[in-house]
């Protein structure tokens, strides 16, 4: 449609809404919003005129996308009532399908047709009319019929006598997805790496950091994909290709110069806490899809879903449906993520639509896998008056899966089908959880999760090259066949320079200063202090950290005053007990608020500070606080 919005008619949106029984006060509301448009024409930048508007819709106003559907619906009726007209041939379907008679989305719209001369008049006369009565006009340019090409070019002729439209080949384009007959080939997605390309050009790489990149792949260039990805079959080159612009973002690889690859584009498709950087992999999001295509053909709800089974299953199960030629792609997507899908799908309750062989009812898997079919057998073959048939079960199954059975309790017949998707908490299909069950899951690591914490400025990047030992230091780079001459002169003794040297055993990595607002974990750290033993793990953590490599100072920093007076007022505490063993206040004690409390083990022990340190520090505009502090002191000694 040409300049849909703007030729809709308000007169018969109106009567559209009345139609289908809406409020009069709502359509009262709905007559006073598109009535209520004036608009003012600028000549030579200065607006002149102010004039109203007598139709269409404002293009950006939230209500309008509605009202569009809502007017659009009355061409979408008109075309299926064709098909109750006697003398009316449609478009044949398969065998069992449910009629087809168009895809709409918003106005750009497919009609399926025979071919047939008096069919052709009957179709176009419908949208004539929708014409008319909304004010809409078609886009003869843009619009266009596809044939077979066994069709006759008599049959084409009056196809494009009576529509007055041209013939189109394949592929086309409808809603950004590619329409072909035949192999998928990697041309037809073609503009989808143009579009990745033409994003990353828009910046400007040398600007930016690498924890900048991190962050636009993950949340633009990843998103690009994501529709064709859900609803369409692409070629396995498709996800190298959109992998390789992405990782040449990343390190900065550009037509005029390559940059090496330190790490590749597989091992930072993990968590981060795994050794990656938390990108997705373009493969197991396609799978993930994939499974979500799955589940929703079988919870046979929609119309596509249910033309997919009708088409392909009728009175099988679909677990039972074998290959067979020809068969569309999506179904073969579909098929290859079969047995995947089905072990985490449970059937809740237990009635006509479950399958008792087939379907996962029983929480430990389907019957099938572990015993054999006997299709003739169903769920009430196995009830008698109300009760599982143990006799019966016995004889088909195993003994251990007729305790599991006989556990279970008895289908209702009447009960509303429920499916159960087991890796998620709410029960509805969840991406992510399938993410975390395709993926090939590596061993977590504390020190990994750390390499990118929040409060690490992402410019901060070598860390995660450093553990892997990708950096161009001259023992790395033999390994790429790089030969130099290896000598570090940072050190007064120069030698090799490896990752050892330059980072823990060389004069540059000894003279490295870690500075902390803490004088009482400073002197922990020197041994010069008991360590409390609620802290003990992470000392030690730091302690083989360093490897007496590094030297640990206490620094005053005026920004930070309050957290280096509370340090220097914990570490005037007079209870040697504080660093032993945990001490517990008297009961009925309570803290006031000049009091500061040192909290040990997660706020359940406690001890306070000595009184003349609060005073030296301010700390105690109370005095009445002196002598209940000194009582507690006294009784827990």
């Amino acid at each position: 449609m040409a300049k849909a919005y703007d030729r809709m008619s308000w007169v018969f949106i109106i009567r559209v809404l009345r139609r289908f029984a809406f409020g009069k006060r709502f359509i009262d509301i709905v007559w006073r919003l598109l009535s209520n448009v004036w608009f003012s024409v600028l000549v030579n930048g200065v607006p002149y005129g102010f004039f109203k508007s007598s139709r269409g819709l404002q293009q950006g106003n939230s209500l309008s996308p509605a009202l569009f559907i809502i007017g659009a619906e009355v061409l979408s009726r008109g075309l299926n009532l064709l098909y109750f007209q006697s003398n009316f041939v449609g478009y044949k379907v398969p065998r069992h399908c449910p009629t087809i008679s168009h895809l709409a989305f918003a106005d750009d719209i497919i009609i399926f047709a025979n071919g047939s001369a008096s069919s052709l008049k009957k179709i176009m006369l419908v949208l004539e009319l929708y014409q008319k009565a909304l004010g809409q006009l078609m886009n003869t340019s843009k619009s266009g019929f596809l044939l077979h090409p066994s069709v006759l070019m008599a049959r084409q002729g009056i196809i494009e006598r009576v529509t007055k439209f041209s013939r189109r080949g394949f592929p086309i384009r409808y809603l950004e997805l590619p329409l072909y007959t035949g192999k998928c080939k990697g041309s037809y997605f073609a503009d989808l790496s143009q579009r990745m390309v033409d994003k990353v050009l828009s910046w400007k790489i040398r600007l930016l950091l690498s924890g900048w990149k991190i962050i636009l792949i993950k949340h633009v260039l990843s998103s690009i994909p994501i529709y064709l990805l859900a609803a369409g079959v692409m070629p396995k080159n498709i996800f190298h290709m959109t992998e390789q612009v992405c990782a040449n973002f990343l390190w900065g690889t550009t037509k005029e110069s390559r940059r090496f690859h330190w790490v590749g584009w597989r091992d930072l498709c993990f968590p981060l806490e795994e050794g990656g950087i938390g990108f997705r992999s373009i493969d197991d999001t396609y799978r993930a899809f994939s499974c979500k295509l799955r589940w929703t053909f079988r919870q046979n709800l929609s119309l596509w879903a249910m033309f997919m089974r009708a088409k392909y299953c009728h009175d099988t199960h679909p677990y039972q449906v074998a290959l067979r030629s020809p068969s569309s792609v999506t179904w073969l997507r579909m098929l290859d993520i079969r047995e995947f899908v089905e072990l985490f799908i449970l059937w809740r309750p237990y009635s006509d639509f479950c399958h008792f062989w087939y379907d996962n009812w029983t929480v430990s898997g389907a019957l099938y896998l572990r015993a054999d079919v006997q299709d003739h057998l169903s769920f009430h073959d196995f009830i008698v008056c109300g009760t599982w048939d143990s006799r019966l079960l016995s004889h088909v199954i195993l003994l251990d899966l007729v305790q599991v059975v006989v556990s279970m309790p008895i289908p209702c017949i009447s009960s509303v089908h429920k499916m159960v998707w087991t890796t998620s908490s709410s029960g509805s299909f969840s991406l992510s959880s399938t993410l975390q069950e395709l993926r090939q899951a590596k061993p977590s690591s504390f020190m990994l999760s750390q390499v990118w914490h929040p409060h690490i400025p992402l410019k901060i990047s070598f860390m995660m090259r450093l553990l892997r030992g990708r950096l161009p230091l001259d023992d790395i780079l033999t390994w790429y066949c790089v030969h130099l001459s290896s000598k570090c002169f940072c050190c007064l003794e120069p030698s090799v320079e490896m990752l050892q040297h330059v980072f823990i055993s060389g004069d540059v990595a000894k003279q490295l200063m870690v500075e902390s607002d803490s004088l009482v974990l400073i002197k922990i750290l020197r041994n010069d202090d008991q360590c409390p033993w609620t802290i003990s793990y992470e000392i030690e953590q730091c302690c083989e950290f360093s490897q007496g490599s590094i030297q640990f100072k206490h620094c005053y920093r005026e920004a930070n005053k309050v957290a280096d007076v509370l340090a220097n007022v914990g570490c005037a505490l007079v209870e040697s007990e504080v660093m032993q063993s945990p001490i517990t206040a008297a009961d009925g004690f309570t803290y006031k608020e000049a009091a500061i409390r040192a909290w040990l083990d997660g706020g359940q022990e406690t001890s306070p500070m000595m009184n003349l340190s609060l005073e030296h520090q301010n700390l105690v505009p109370n005095p009445a606080l002196r002598s209940a502090i000194q009582e507690w002191m006294e009784s827990s000694a």
